[in-house]
C-alpha cells in the first residue's frame, strides 16, 4: 500500500496538464477578488466559471 506522499505525488502527476499559473495587472487581481466575494467563491471556482462561460460562448 502506497504511502500518503506517495499516493499525493502521483494524484499530482495526474493533475500537472490541468494545472496554470498566471500573473495578473493589479486591476484584474482587484476585480477578480471583488468577484470571488460577491459569488462566495475561491479563487479555483472563480476562475473555472468565468472560463467556462468563455468557452461555452466562444
Amino acid at each position: 500500500m502506497p504511502s500518503d506522499k506517495l499516493k499525493q505525488r502521483q494524484l499530482d502527476d495526474l493533475r500537472k496538464n490541468r494545472l496554470f499559473h498566471v500573473r495578473l495587472t493589479e486591476e484584474l487581481a482587484l476585480k477578480l477578488q471583488h468577484y470571488m466575494k460577491d459569488q462566495s467563491m475561491n479563487a479555483n471556482q472563480a476562475l473555472t466559471g468565468i472560463i467556462s462561460k468563455f468557452f461555452r460562448n466562444y
